[in-house]
């Protein structure tokens, strides 16, 4: 019984209100009337927290409104969910992939909201809605007004590029947020031959402004400086502070060991990927601009792993163009780097 399920409009990847999507939803709605979508804070993984007894791991207590309609029909069941978003001009665009999603009872979703009580992640929300003019109040007092699923950050898979799905997909015959059955493989939408050039017609691409999701790291996000606190802390508390320093250069963090200088760009992105490309031109300007040679150790910090593409495409930059480079992924869960420096 996988699900498509509709997640509001949002520019910093669902970490944070933004504050837009309230602007094009129609009246009734409730990212209308309140100024936000609960699940706007969906993938912030610096909330991730202990499951029931008994389950390995951390999880993600996050919200769908969808799911919420029908809670009661999903309860104790887990399934496949695949989200998408409509977008200012009304298409439907392709998010990701969220495996393995439970819906828990009331009283686990109770214990998980006391959780984040204490952990003062209801008070984060609270300044996150204050910053775009919007008030927590609306929410009311029962858990799953916050909190309705859980599923663990490896069972993500967010699209980078994202899609358009066609206007024949079943997503284009609801505008509400209702959960619809999801079957088989999603239909993309066909490019129009006017967003491409050709040499044989002569046509070239369409001037008009085109979607673009802020997935480009150009927002200074909290998440960037709670990862950036917490490998702080890691650093520290492994080498000590002297051998770490804190935003010196523009620099997010950099480590001395011995004779080696290792500088850390931190980026929020949807795959390790794109934080490397985003970051690195700035670390290689951080070593090398505008007549300097640290010749450090280079190293990209984000919170998905990397492919095996991705490392291939690494071992290029280090054996091709002898950039000292590397990709580490922020494991949440265990509040530490994967892999050793």
């Amino acid at each position: 019984m996988n699900k498509y399920c509709r997640i509001c409009w949002n520019t910093n990847n669902w970490r944070a209100p933004t504050g837009e999507a309230a602007k094009l939803e129609k009246g009734g709605a409730f990212v209308a009337e309140s100024g936000y979508g609960v699940e706007e804070w969906l993938f912030n993984f610096a909330w991730l927290q202990p499951g029931p007894n008994g389950l390995v791991g951390k999880f993600r207590y996050g919200f769908l409104q969808p799911i919420n309609k029908y809670r009661n029909k999903y309860v104790g069941k887990s399934f496949d969910v695949f989200l998408y978003t409509v977008t200012p001009q009304g298409g439907r665009m392709a998010i990701g992939i969220i495996k393995e999603v439970y819906v828990p009872a009331d009283d686990e979703l109770a214990a998980a909201l006391a959780y984040m009580r204490k952990r003062g992640w209801l008070d984060e929300m609270r300044r996150d809605l204050s910053e775009i003019g919007a008030s927590f109040s609306n929410l009311g007092t029962f858990p799953n007004d916050i909190i309705n699923i859980r599923f663990k950050q490896v069972d993500v898979e967010l699209f980078e590029p994202r899609f358009m799905l066609a206007k024949t997909n079943v997503t284009s015959r609801s505008h509400r947020y209702q959960p619809l059955d999801w079957t088989g493989p999603p239909q993309r939408e066909v490019p129009s031959q006017l967003g491409t050039h050709s040499k044989r017609d002569g046509k070239r691409r369409s001037e008009q402004d085109r979607i673009r999701a802020a997935s480009e790291g150009t927002v200074y996000s909290p998440q960037h400086v709670k990862l950036q606190n917490a490998l702080f802390n890691h650093l520290t508390e492994r080498f000590g502070n002297n051998a770490v320093s804190y935003e010196q250069e523009y620099i997010d963090l950099q480590l001395r060991r011995g004779k080696t200088l290792i500088l850390f760009e931190i980026k929020i992105a949807p795959k390790a990927k794109s934080c490397i490309r985003q970051a690195i031109g700035q670390l290689l300007e951080y070593d090398l601009y505008p007549d300097r040679a640290r010749n450090s150790r280079l190293v990209v910090v984000g919170e998905w792993s990397a492919t095996p593409s991705d490392e291939v495409y690494l071992g290029h930059l280090q054996k091709r163009f002898g950039i000292p480079i590397s990709y580490r992924r922020w494991n949440w869960e265990e509040s530490k780097l994967d892999g050793d420096l």
